[in-house]
């Protein structure tokens, strides 16, 4: 068994203390910023995020390229959301028109069947004409 030195001791110490900070960082990264409208909350119980671009251009582009090489989309509508993530803007594209979780998740698992990716989201809920809507991840659970 080998001793810890005063160094070493010194080290972790200093890692333990910066440890409380660094989780408050990680869990500030993870507050969005969402800019919808009232009136494009989508319609539907869920959505499927199929990614996230730094234009809103790109996310025109990307939906293009989904439907293209994706059929199954062609019954869902589009939407696309701006978020701000520690001070970056991004923008979400995401398909809508899900009447419940479980079409949502099969279309998701067809997605990455084919080598896509994507999450599967409960719809956000306007709290008014001017409240930005919440995202929820949806949940396993029936």
């Amino acid at each position: 068994m080998v001793a810890a030195t005063p160094a070493l001791l010194s080290r972790k110490l200093a890692k333990a203390d910066r440890a409380p900070a660094l989780m408050a960082k990680a869990a500030q990264a993870r507050v969005a910023t969402l800019s919808l409208r009232a009136d494009a909350v989508p319609t539907g119980t869920h959505l499927v995020q199929l990614g996230a671009f730094s234009t809103q251009e790109g996310a025109h582009r990307a939906w293009r390229h989904y439907l293209a090489i994706n059929p199954a989309l062609k019954g869902y509508r589009p939407v696309i959301t701006a978020a701000t993530v520690n001070g970056r803007q991004f923008w979400r594209t995401q398909a809508a028109g899900f009447a419940s979780a479980a079409p949502a998740r099969a279309l998701c698992g067809t997605l990455k069947a084919k080598g896509g990716v994507c999450i599967v989201l409960a719809n956000p809920v306007s709290g008014g004409p001017t409240a930005a809507p919440a995202i929820r991840f949806a949940s396993n659970r029936r």
